[in-house]
C-alpha cells in the first residue's frame, strides 16, 4: 500500500472514529438529560435545549468551513455582523457575568437543574461545532486533492478554490488546449 493510500485510509478511520465518538457523546448527553431530571417533562426540556445547542453548533461549524469562495464571502459578512453584536454585548455585560458566577446564588448552586441545562446546551453546541468543522475540513480537502490528481491543470489552482471550481477550470483548460 502506498503512503498516499495509507494516509487516506488513516484519514477515513479518523473520521469514522470522530463520528462514533460524536454519536456516543450525543447519546450520553441525551441520557444525561433524563437521568438528572426530576421528571420526564424536565428531561424533555433539557433534551430540547441540547438539540437547540446542536443546531446552533451545526450552524457555526458550517459558517466556519465554507465550501466555495461565494460561501466564504457570504459567511464572512454574517460572522462579522454577529461577531460585532456578540462582542459588544459580552463586553458590556462581562463584569456582571463574573460577579454573578462568583456569587453564592449562581445557577450552578441555587438551581442545579438550570445549571445542568446550560451545560448540556454548551456541550451540545461545541460537540456539533467540532463534528461539523472536522468533517467539512477533511472531506473538502480530500475532494480537492482527488481532483488535483485527476486534473493536472487544476493543480495550479490555489487551495482556496473548492474541488468543484478546480474541476471546472481543469475542464476548460483541457478544452482550450485541444483543437475544436
Amino acid at each position: 500500500m502506498s503512503r498516499l493510500a495509507a494516509a487516506q485510509l488513516s484519514k477515513k478511520y479518523k473520521l469514522l472514529v470522530a463520528t462514533a465518538i460524536s454519536f456516543l457523546l450525543s447519546l450520553a448527553i441525551a441520557v444525561l438529560c433524563f437521568v438528572v431530571a426530576p421528571n420526564w417533562q424536565a428531561g424533555a426540556v433539557s433534551l430540547l435545549l441540547g438539540i437547540v445547542g446542536l443546531l446552533i453548533g451545526w450552524i457555526v461549524g458550517v459558517a466556519l468551513t465554507p465550501y466555495s469562495p461565494e460561501e466564504k464571502y457570504q459567511f464572512s459578512t454574517y460572522t462579522k455582523a454577529i461577531g460585532v453584536f456578540a462582542t459588544g454585548y459580552v463586553a458590556a455585560k462581562i463584569d456582571r457575568i463574573f460577579e454573578y458566577l462568583a456569587s453564592p446564588d449562581n445557577i450552578f448552586v441555587s438551581n442545579t437543574q438550570t445549571g445542568l441545562r446550560l451545560l448540556i446546551f454548551i456541550a451540545s453546541a461545541f460537540l456539533a461545532l467540532i463534528t461539523v468543522f472536522t468533517h467539512r475540513q477533511y472531506i473538502q480537502r480530500d475532494e480537492f486533492e482527488r481532483v488535483r490528481r485527476e486534473y493536472p491543470t487544476g493543480a495550479r489552482a490555489s487551495l482556496e478554490l473548492t474541488a468543484h471550481d478546480v474541476e471546472i477550470k481543469a475542464d476548460r483548460s483541457d478544452r482550450s488546449a485541444s483543437p475544436p
